[in-house]
């Protein structure tokens, strides 16, 4: 059975290959983005808004980890997909906070908030692996679901690594318009280096050697 790039069955591998993405001005980059959009979306954004939406109070009240955890894994994928790489440990050389740096420094739903590499770093240590590895947050981190707080809080404004406080709708929803904006951004053809580097990881996914 070959390999699905999405859920749509007809995004197969082989249907990938015989896109033509040569020329920027190709009709089958259009097709190219979908591909991809339904692959993230229905993978994990559709997910996320299936538990989001649960008839199940208590599943929706406490996802937060669930949530922030495959938002982490969308941070890390996009950002792989931004700077055309096809794992993060391998290029950042285990500097794997730098690449959480990079993502929100690059857009402008984030930058705001984490705008030094030691405020993506405590984001990176006590959420994204504390979650991942421990299936906790460190510290003081804590993660909320009330619309009245804000998208990042610090526990501490005097001594940041006390930990910050996510409210993850807002993140999630930060995240979402990240997702939109990208894929607006690959369907100008004169963003010739986000598509290659959009190519290049896409083409690993499909294990087509470059």
């Amino acid at each position: 059975m070959e390999i699905l790039l999405s859920p749509n069955k007809s995004h197969t591998v082989s249907f990938w290959k015989g896109l033509n993405l040569i020329d920027d001005n190709s009709p089958d980059w259009e097709e190219s983005i979908n591909i991809f959009k339904n692959r993230m979306e229905g993978r994990f954004f559709s997910p996320i808004k299936a538990i989001e939406k649960h008839v199940d109070r208590e599943i929706r009240i406490f996802s937060g980890f669930t949530i922030i955890a495959i938002d982490c894994l969308l941070i890390e994928t996009l950002n792989q997909f931004y700077s055309g790489i096809n794992d993060t440990n391998d290029s950042y050389k285990g500097a794997n906070a730098k690449a959480f740096f990079d993502f929100f420094g690059a857009s402008k739903h984030f930058n705001k908030y984490f705008d030094s590499l030691d405020k993506a770093t405590i984001f990176y240590k006590q959420i994204r692996c504390g979650i991942l590895h421990q299936a906790q947050t460190k510290e003081k981190s804590t993660i909320n679901a009330s619309y009245r707080n804000p998208m990042i809080e610090w526990v501490n404004d005097k001594r940041l690594e006390d930990g910050m406080r996510i409210n993850r709708i807002k993140f999630h929803s930060a995240l979402t318009s990240e997702f939109n904006d990208y894929l607006k951004r690959l369907a100008d053809s004169s963003n010739k280096k986000l598509r290659n580097n959009f190519l290049k990881k896409m083409n690993h996914i499909a294990g087509i050697a470059v």
